[in-house]
């Protein structure tokens, strides 16, 4: 009888223990809206893409729960980081101004070149820096660039200047009206953001290369979870990963995803314009 009692009760604490994951613990990701591939919101209101997916994967080997939480703008996301509302960030640039309330994983996980995109037609000489003074650029609320871009813009910014917005589509239809002259932006997102806006034919890029950066895992330094210990063992794991070719699969495959989330709501904005 009492074998059986205590056989009843490990099952019932083994039940437990599942249940409530305490054999790991969980923790709070967030990331980009609007920067596919790497990272956006999807039609589920959580934050898709590269990166959430390679976290949640190399989380799981931890016994680590992952909260996937879309918190609104890029801006925003930065900001619940640094007061420990959110405990990492799933695709973020490192520069110093972030190492002070981020502790950033070692390896980045996936590369993002970044070019310029005028309107068709405005295209003018690009070979450095310099040649953007005196003209208007678009970007986003909270967005840095690389740390010798945001060097120049700091040093420059009387003579070149940057009208911030909170989406990406906003400066594409500034640029398309000629309220700006140019959007640095990355090459992946910017080319998938005018396939969604339609007006591809009406933009070209540059040819020079403005950037090349890179995305990392961020953790925040206010969490409370246990995340910072484990940063050696994710930092592997995206070795790992990029060797055997699971990020370049990742990335191909949310690069169709994001193509077809968009064709759905083009044809789901369709039917309801029928009806």
């Amino acid at each position: 009888m009492k074998g059986s009692l205590l056989k009843f009760v490990i099952a019932l604490f083994c039940t437990i223990c599942i249940g409530s994951n305490l054999y790991g613990e969980t923790i709070i990701m967030s990331g980009h809206p609007g920067y596919p591939p790497v990272a956006y919101k999807n039609e589920n209101n959580v934050i898709a893409g590269v990166g959430p997916e390679l976290l949640e994967l190399i989380l799981a080997q931890l016994h680590i729960e992952v909260k996937n939480k879309s918190v609104g703008p890029w801006a925003r996301v930065q900001y619940s980081a640094k007061y420990g509302d959110i405990d990492i960030i799933a695709g973020i640039y490192l520069n110093s101004e972030r190492l002070q309330f981020l502790d950033f994983v070692a390896t980045s996980f996936m590369p993002n070149p970044a070019v310029i995109f005028v309107k068709k037609g405005n295209a003018f000489p690009f070979n450095k820096f310099d040649d953007l003074k005196g003209r208007i650029g678009g970007a986003i609320l909270g967005s840095k660039f690389s740390m010798e871009f945001d060097e120049f813009l700091l040093q420059n910014k009387n003579t070149v200047k940057l009208e911030r917005v909170v989406l990406t589509k906003q400066n594409f239809k500034k640029l398309l009206i000629n309220r700006i002259d140019y959007i640095p932006y990355g090459k992946y997102v910017g080319m998938l953001t005018l396939e969604e806006l339609g007006i591809g034919d009406q933009i070209e890029i540059l040819p020079k290369l403005l950037f090349e950066e890179f995305f990392y895992f961020a953790v925040s330094k206010k969490t409370s979870s246990q995340l910072k210990k484990h940063i050696p063992f994710i930092d592997n794991k995206i070795k790992q990963y990029k060797a055997d070719g699971t990020i370049d699969k990742m990335i191909n495959k949310h690069l169709k995803k994001y193509n077809a989330y968009v064709k759905k709501k083009k044809t789901d904005s369709k039917i309801k314009q029928q009806k």
